[in-house]
């Protein structure tokens, strides 16, 4: 579907973002209607056309957010409030995932990262990106024409979003298995299904802030992933089940290929595709054994998404393969289920605090460092700052908007200049100061959860 003529530049948006954006924050969706669907929508200026597009939400308002499990924060929670301490690889890796400009042209007409798919490094299971590539929410087909021509390979199969939590254990990558490295499995996401390539230290920057994701801890299993005492009895006598030999399976178990010891993965490709069949590339298509942990966040299940909880999931192995468990036995197996992939820490409900640690910490990477004087970044990093920056106010309640909406506005609009320039001692001390006022805004703004508002507007 066309969505308007003319040319696209994110600075035009920036422009109009600035008086518009704070009128789109007051009426927060609460249903996924694709913008260029709406009325009036191709009687927009290309500018406008752009902005709704980036700033009409394009998932459900979410009262609470996955955490963001990183390795650095285990050790120093409180890293990004003070980003000059922080790695700057690790910081670069950090805004590539959020930079909605990495993904190429298209992708950044809509505000889209990596992150807008995988919202802290877990999957974003209501996004919904239309009819072209979308079949149910949680679903997207990467290699349609969606993102760009180039990408479509002439078959529609929407895949079910993946977590990359843990994703270092979990190798070889891609659904498949095909690739070694998780370095190569990034490479190839960029340049097939975005048909980006980016610089080889950019790349090993994505990579060592993906490598960093981990697994949210649970008490209901041991380092080995067998159940402990916390575990309901329920949930143990699905363990048994989960390690019974069925003929049904060629005298193997589940736990042949989920195998407890090794992330509940045997890191080998089968031709078993759980799933309703839907979407598939080829009859014989096979699929690597996904990893059970922290499966309280992933739903729904398989690879097309077609299991909306794990008991769905369960009745649908069970007929699939003829297994015959009772009603109770699919009861406990699901208890099971549910207990290895359970999270001590659940989702949490984002400030605006953090968003502005968290976005601001970026600009670190402009005002000091090896990186300071990149002429590529420079731009990115400001564009990426000024998109967070903006999505943090249009999520905030109405008075911790406009708080700081003033500040932010005045950011933007020395983004749309400065952002065509090249990093100089001149520009790193104008961005120091906004920065700086920007900080104290926050300071001063009311400390209410950014959810506050979807809370308000849909209680």
């Amino acid at each position: 579907m066309r969505l308007g003529s003319g040319r696209w530049t994110w600075l035009g948006a920036a422009m109009w973002a600035a008086t518009a954006a704070p009128a789109l924050a007051a009426t927060p969706m609460t249903s996924f209607k694709p913008p260029w669907e709406q009325p009036g929508f191709n009687k927009l200026t290309p500018a406008q056309q752009r902005a709704q597009l980036e700033f009409t939400d394009r998932f459900d308002h979410r009262k609470a957010l996955p955490t963001r499990r990183l390795r650095i924060l285990e050790s120093n929670p409180n890293a990004y409030a003070h980003p000059d301490a922080l790695p700057p690889t690790l910081l670069l890796g950090d805004l590539l995932f959020h930079a909605p400009g990495l993904l190429g042209p298209h992708p950044a007409l809509y505000g889209m990262s990596c992150n807008s798919c995988h919202t802290g490094g877990v999957t974003t299971p209501d996004v919904d990106v239309g009819s072209q590539c979308t079949d149910r929410p949680g679903n997207v087909d990467l290699r349609a024409s969606f993102f760009t021509p180039l990408a479509d390979d002439g078959v529609y199969a929407p895949r079910n979003v993946p977590s990359l939590r843990g994703l270092r254990y979990t190798g070889p990558y891609d659904r498949d298995g095909a690739k070694a490295s998780m370095k190569e499995a990034i490479s190839d996401v960029l340049a097939t299904e975005f048909q980006q390539r980016i610089r080889p230290d950019w790349l090993d920057a994505l990579t060592l802030y993906i490598a960093q994701f981990d697994f949210v801890p649970n008490k209901q299993i041991d380092s080995l992933g067998r159940l402990t005492a916390l575990a309901s009895p329920k949930a143990h006598a699905g363990e048994k089940l989960f390690n019974q030999a069925r003929p049904q399976l060629g005298g193997a178990s589940c736990a042949s290929c989920h195998r407890a010891d090794s992330y509940f993965t045997d890191h080998r490709t089968h031709a078993l595709r759980h799933g309703n069949g839907e979407g598939a590339s080829v009859p014989e298509e096979g699929f690597k054994t996904p990893t059970l942990l922290d499966t309280a966040e992933t739903a729904p299940y398989f690879f097309d998404g077609s299991a909306p909880t794990m008991a769905a999931a369960v009745k649908q192995i069970d007929a699939r393969h003829k297994l015959g468990l009772t009603a109770d036995e699919r009861g406990e197996l699901t208890a099971y289920l549910e207990a290895i992939g359970a999270e001590d820490q659940g989702p949490a409900v984002p400030t605006l605090t953090g968003r502005f640690d968290d976005s601001l910490a970026y600009l670190s990477l402009l005002l000091k460092g090896p990186m300071k004087d990149d002429a590529q970044l420079w731009p990115l990093c400001l564009d990426t700052v000024r998109h967070d920056l903006r999505e943090a106010v249009r999520d905030a309640p109405a008075k911790t908007a406009a708080a700081v909406n003033k500040q932010v506005t005045a950011f933007e609009r020395w983004v749309a200049d400065a952002a065509h320039q090249v990093p100089s001692d001149a520009n790193r001390a104008a961005l120091r100061g906004l920065r700086t006022q920007l900080r104290a805004a926050q300071a001063r703004a009311p400390h209410e959860r950014l959810a506050d508002a979807a809370s308000a507007a849909n209680p």
